[in-house]
């Protein structure tokens, strides 16, 4: 029960704030697109929410309850709207392992955030991962790590269902 009340006081707090943007540790912390500010909010550690706003106006607002490593954005299906990239840090359903994931959103309709794709993994450990935006569609670059211990870097588009391997650089 005092977890719930924490949440319900946290995500009370988190959405009064999502009217400013904060600094960022993650890479991007905000971007702009037609007219529209979509920016990541950080309260702490392990609670943010990802917000979109015209003219001021807060048109949506997504609550993430984990620790983030990463922020980015890229028009990853060619429709023109940018999808949103974030990497956190949890366990899943299908995964108990405490470990980097890669979760995407998308703007339905040009005013809400939803959820797009919650990767539990992709074909090996997400240690890293960018968004090259000067494809369209843009490509999902990652740093994956093998249960060896080695480090590879792959190329995703996204698929019908979540992200699609084109292939591994080396």
């Amino acid at each position: 029960m005092k977890f719930r009340n924490f949440i319900m006081i946290a995500t009370i707090v988190l959405v009064a704030s999502c009217s400013r943007t904060s600094d960022s540790k993650y890479g991007t912390d905000k971007f702009e697109w037609e007219g529209k500010t979509v920016w990541l909010d950080h309260k702490h550690d392990s609670l943010h929410a990802l917000c979109l706003s015209e003219n001021g106006k807060l048109l949506s607002r997504m609550i993430l309850p984990w620790k983030i490593y990463k922020f980015d954005h890229g028009d990853l299906d060619g429709d023109g709207v940018p999808e949103i990239a974030v990497g956190v840090i949890k366990k899943t359903k299908y995964d108990p392992v405490m470990e980097k994931r890669l979760f995407l959103y998308r703007i339905a309709d040009r005013h809400a955030i939803i959820r797009l794709w919650m990767g539990s993994k992709l074909v090996h450990r997400v240690q890293d991962f960018y968004i090259e935006r000067d494809k369209t569609p843009a490509i999902v670059h990652t740093y994956e790590k093998d249960k060896n211990g080695v480090i590879h870097e792959g190329e995703y588009r996204l698929g019908r269902f979540g992200l699609r391997l084109k292939r591994f650089l080396q």
